[in-house]
């Protein structure tokens, strides 16, 4: 009798959370009636603090970095290690920080403090949150579509835990000398919506009914040219906002746009074991705290360290040819048929 009843319970179990899987849940803030039409929204939105020199005169790359109004370490640290360097100066860029307000007061006025003191900081009328990350991103789009255009060659948006690899960067734009429909980052190919609602990233039909998102670079940080940031903004106005700020922009904005992303294995997710070495191959890293970010810097700074690491560049320059030479047939291939 006990055994009936304990498998009748797993049963009960079991088709309970089926039903629960099958029921549409909703995304917090982005329910079926919710409107997103993004013209609807940035009519109500306005630039509240832009720093005097922003695209007043012609720049090479402007790098912004997005930052959410209570991460004074974080912009302090980026201000004091590759926000500052020569590389910056040489190549006529400028870096700065775009942010929402806090509906805390005591942030707000710290952050206008701030804004007097470095004036860097550009910041919207809007709340900061996750769920506002796409406006954040399209507010982007906005405002160097009207005053970058012509002044500005490249953009740069990366988030504010990420470590710049200032030369690499340089390195990258002189190589690809593409000024025209360029975006590039760490692209995700033939993703599918997750339909787990326990996810920060569930995906409900009633927001995206196909089976596969286009192909889109991660939001973590991307470089694009100037005319792709006006084209990606003139799509978004006629696109219906998305939860997933990448996958908005630079894959269903890109899409319609006709702009392709492509894939730089430069721009990484997560940080390398603290080897200065390792880190001397990449553009942009992802998840690094502010003190880990300051010891990059200065190794990375350190002339004498980095002659060390010939060995390094070698054993790398090694593996590249057994990848390029060995695996590389195989990997575009299989790369072309995930990404096509």
């Amino acid at each position: 009798m006990n055994s009936k009843i304990y498998i009748g319970l797993i049963v009960s179990i079991i088709v309970l959370i089926l039903v629960y899987l099958n029921v549409e849940h909703k995304v917090q803030g982005w329910d079926k009636n919710v409107d997103r039409n993004v013209s609807h929204y940035l009519s109500h939105i306005s630039t509240q603090i832009v720093p005097t020199r922003f695209c007043n005169e012609p720049l090479k790359t402007l790098i912004i970095v997005t930052s959410a109004p209570s991460n004074e370490n974080e912009r302090q640290t980026i201000r004091e290690t590759w926000g500052n360097t020569e590389d910056i100066k040489k190549y006529n860029s400028t870096v700065m920080f775009f942010t929402g307000k806090s509906s805390d007061p005591e942030i707000q006025k710290a952050i206008l403090t701030e804004c007097e003191k470095y004036d860097d900081i550009i910041q919207e009328d809007f709340v900061e949150s996750y769920f506002n990350l796409t406006l954040k991103s399209t507010l982007i789009m906005r405002l160097v579509s009207n005053r970058c255009i012509g002044r500005a060659q490249y953009l740069l948006k990366i988030d504010d835990d990420m470590f710049l690899n200032v030369p690499n960067l340089f390195e990258m734009i002189v190589e690809k000398n593409k000024s025209e429909n360029l975006l590039i980052g760490l692209m995700e190919c033939n993703a599918r919506p997750i339909k787990d609602p326990f996810s920060k990233w569930y995906t409900p039909n009633y927001l995206f009914n196909e089976t596969v998102f286009p192909n889109f670079v991660a939001g973590i940080s991307y470089l694009m040219s100037v005319d792709t940031t006006l084209k990606l903004y003139k799509a978004a106005l006629t696109t219906p906002l998305f939860h997933l700020e990448d996958v908005y922009l630079t894959g269903l904005c890109a899409r319609k746009a006709g702009i392709h992303p492509e894939h730089s294995n430069q721009f990484i997710r997560s940080a390398p074991d603290d080897e200065p070495c390792q880190f001397k191959n990449y553009i942009a890293i992802h998840d690094m705290t502010p003190s880990r970010m300051r010891n990059t810097f200065y190794s990375l700074s350190d002339s004498s360290l980095m002659g060390e690491c010939s060995n390094y560049e070698e054993m790398f320059n090694v593996r590249q040819w057994m990848w390029n030479t060995l695996f590389t047939p195989y990997s575009r291939s299989k790369r072309k048929r995930l990404c096509n």
